[in-house]
Formats: structure tokens, C-alpha cells, sequence
């Protein structure tokens, strides 16, 4: 039987579980398969930046997913974050490399357990005694002054001068306009980077037409035979797929120099975008995996290869 591991001062984990129980809190939340198995290979690594390629090479164990999977994936593991009410564990996004779990040890009560505990005290201590100690403690204002400083504020509130009110209005709605402009502004030189990223020049491609689709394949190790590759294709279902564009890079695995891998960044018909990840593809089967990779049900509505 696996008994619960302690992780901080306050956080245990059940493995047989897949349960991570706050002390403090009392709460316990169970977690998915997968998320679970990121949650704990990033603990096992704890504060180290841990990379998207690496995640998805230990965790995904080389299956074919997008990257919204993994995005999907963090967001879910830090809502179970929020919901243990700790602050010992955090969840941090390294730009541009990956993600860390951090671990920091509370050395101090939640406010909710300092007032259980001194409910305690009044309820054992001398009442009078108890009142006392209470009334020390509390340095805030009384009831009266809170009603005074309320009179008080109001009266200078009917103090104010309208010219100026009428001023700070016209300023704050300048800044206002001032902001979706530039909010705009970046909105356009964001989207001009994109439909210029490098991923996306198609003089570094091959180009395929198939029917209603633009197919753009990059194969900067020569592992395919192009005449291989095109007779695939054009023996393939692709068109009856929802897709405008498909840019497909072939390379020598980064884990394994054995293994062929693939990437693809879609653009439908919509002008929706996804991307695709294949560490692995199958050994005597290249071509046809390449293009089984990106003929997802959903785009393709249940088309496949002929092969």
C-alpha cells in the first residue's frame, strides 16, 4: 500500500490516488491521469526550467498532440494549485523555454486558523480578562469613528470643484482613447509578424498543390525522396480536409537521431491555426505518417490515407 508523501511543510501527494491534500486547508483534489504525470515530473524537477519538447517527451511518451494540449494541461494543474488555498506551490512560465515549480515552505498561519485559535482562547480564558486582551489588540477605529470619517469625507466630497471634476473627466477619457489606439496598434504589428514568422516563408519549402490545398513541406536533413513523398500525397484523401495551408517540417529527432520527427502549422479555411508534433514517426512508413499526423478527425472528418 503507497502511503501519502510529503511534498512541504503543509502538502502531501497520494500516487495510488493521484490526490494532492493541503494540511492547512483540509482540501484534497484528485487530479487526471496526464495532468498528474506533468505535475509530478515537474516536482521531481523542481525549480528547474523544465522545456515544452522535453514535457511532451516524457509525458506525452511521443504520441501525436498539439501544443494546445500541453497549454490545456498547465492551466489545469495550476486551477488544482488555486484550489488547495496553499502558497507553497507555484507554477511559473519561463518565456520562450518552458515551465517551473517552484516550492516555498509557509512559515505562518492562514488568517483563518489565527481566528479559530483565539476563539479558543476566549472560550477557556477569564471573559473579562479575555475582553481585555481583545480590546488591546485591536488598534483599528471604533464604529463612531468609522460613522465620523464617513460625515467627514462626504463634506469634503461637497467641497469639490466642478471645473476640475469636469477636467480630470476629459483626461482620464484622452488616456482612455490614447490606450485603444495603441492597443490597436500592436494588435496590427503583431498580426503583420505573424503572417511574416520564419516558420512561414515558403521559399524554405516544397510545394505541393492538392486540389483547394497549398501543402509546403521542409526537409532540411534530407531524410525523404521526393518523388516518394509526391506519389503519397497525391494518393492520399488531404483534400477532403479543412485546410488551406499546411507547412510541414521533416528532422532528425531530437531525442533519438534513429527516429524521424515531424511538425506541422495548419491554417484551415477559417483562418484557425493548429499545430502538430510527431517525435516518432513509423519506421517503414514515413510518408503515409506524415500524413496520417495532420489528417485529424476533426479538420478531416474521419478521412484517411489510401494507402
Amino acid at each position: 500500500m503507497i502511503h501519502k508523501q510529503p511534498v512541504t511543510q503543509y502538502i502531501s501527494i497520494d500516487p495510488e490516488m493521484r490526490a494532492v491534500t493541503c494540511l492547512l486547508s483540509s482540501i484534497t483534489v484528485s487530479m487526471r491521469p496526464l495532468p498528474f504525470r506533468v505535475f509530478m515530473y515537474l516536482l521531481k524537477n523542481q525549480d528547474q526550467c523544465i522545456s515544452r519538447d522535453e514535457l511532451f517527451e516524457e509525458c506525452w511518451q511521443g504520441a501525436i498532440v498539439s501544443e494546445q494540449s500541453l497549454t490545456n494541461t498547465i492551466s489545469y494543474i495550476r486551477k488544482t494549485i488555486k484550489k488547495l488555498e496553499s502558497n507553497e506551490l507555484k507554477l511559473n512560465t519561463i518565456s520562450k523555454k518552458g515551465y517551473s515549480l517552484v516550492i516555498t515552505f509557509n512559515h505562518e498561519f492562514p488568517e483563518d486558523i489565527h481566528n479559530e485559535a483565539l476563539k479558543k482562547s476566549i472560550e477557556d480564558s477569564d471573559e473579562t480578562q479575555v475582553l481585555d486582551d481583545v480590546i488591546e489588540l485591536d488598534d483599528g477605529p471604533s464604529e463612531s469613528d468609522k460613522d465620523n470619517d464617513l460625515n467627514r469625507i462626504f463634506s469634503e466630497n461637497k467641497k469639490i470643484n466642478l471645473p476640475a471634476v469636469k477636467g480630470n473627466y476629459v483626461r482620464s477619457m484622452w488616456f482612455f482613447v490614447n490606450l485603444i489606439l495603441l492597443s490597436t496598434l500592436i494588435f496590427l504589428i503583431a498580426k503583420n509578424n505573424m503572417s511574416n514568422a520564419s516558420f512561414m516563408d515558403e521559399k524554405n519549402y516544397q510545394h505541393y498543390r492538392l486540389d483547394n490545398i497549398d501543402v509546403y513541406i521542409s526537409d532540411s536533413d534530407r531524410l525523404l525522396v521526393e518523388s516518394d513523398f509526391r506519389k503519397a500525397l497525391y494518393a492520399s484523401n488531404l483534400n477532403s480536409c479543412d485546410m488551406n495551408k499546411v507547412y510541414i517540417r521533416v528532422y532528425s529527432s531530437p531525442y533519438n537521431k534513429d527516429n524521424i520527427a515531424m511538425s506541422a502549422f495548419i491554417k484551415t479555411k477559417n483562418s484557425e491555426s493548429h499545430n502538430i508534433i510527431n517525435y516518432k514517426l513509423v519506421d517503414g512508413e514515413t510518408y503515409n505518417s506524415i500524413l496520417d499526423s495532420i489528417q485529424d478527425d476533426h479538420l478531416c472528418h474521419g478521412s484517411s490515407i489510401s494507402h
